[in-house]
């Protein structure tokens, strides 16, 4: 039996309508995260890429007026575990190093020079998340438990967000929950909202 669309009730046309701009939002999500560039995780130093807003910006050539101040490069080699191309090379030089605080958005880096004291220090700006952005994070859980009447309960699931609006996240979740004899499956859309600093 077909059902044609102007026939449908309001509250199903409603349901129908949420699913499909979920859907959408959720296929674009998947695409625009299979094609953009993967974030860098290293275990090992590996050079940045410059800021965006900073690559048009020419660059020139400054005499220091005083030798400039750097890491004593066996030792910075040694303790912070720094590998090949930085270890081998005589002619590069550790000048400062910083440590930044996890952030879900990009953080932009920015060395400073001092010409007339020698000294390079490192500055950095968290830049806020926009309002709106495509997430790619996948939960997969499994937990046990005992319930309000006493029976033994295990659950299993997964949630995939794939989009933010401001602070909250939006997902479809999958879950299996129950005890030994009564299973219940669910799937559904998930709004979770994340305090963010």
């Amino acid at each position: 039996m077909i059902v044609k669309w102007r026939e449908l009730e309001l509250r199903l046309k409603i349901i129908f309508g949420i699913l499909f701009i979920v859907g959408a939002l959720a296929g674009a999500s998947a695409i625009y995260n299979w094609f953009s560039d993967s974030p860098v995780t290293s275990e090992t130093f590996t050079e940045a890429k410059d800021m965006k807003k900073a690559k048009d910006i020419p660059r020139e050539r400054v005499k220091a007026t005083v030798p400039i101040e750097v890491l004593k490069k066996e030792e910075a080699v040694k303790k912070l575990k720094i590998g090949d191309p930085i270890k081998s090379n005589p002619n590069i030089q550790i000048t400062d190093t910083a440590e930044l605080p996890p952030w879900e958005g990009k953080t932009n880096v920015l060395a400073t020079w001092d010409t007339a004291e020698g000294k390079i220090k490192i500055s950095a700006e968290q830049e806020p998340l926009s309002f709106f952005g495509f997430e790619n994070d996948l939960l997969i859980y499994a937990e046990g438990g005992m319930n309000t009447k006493g029976n033994v309960e295990i659950a299993g699931g997964l949630q995939w967000d794939f989009a933010r609006v401001a602070n909250t996240n939006i997902g479809a979740v999958g879950e299996i929950r129950g005890s030994q004899d009564d299973l219940i499956g669910f799937a559904g859309i998930r709004f979770t909202y994340h305090k963010r600093r």
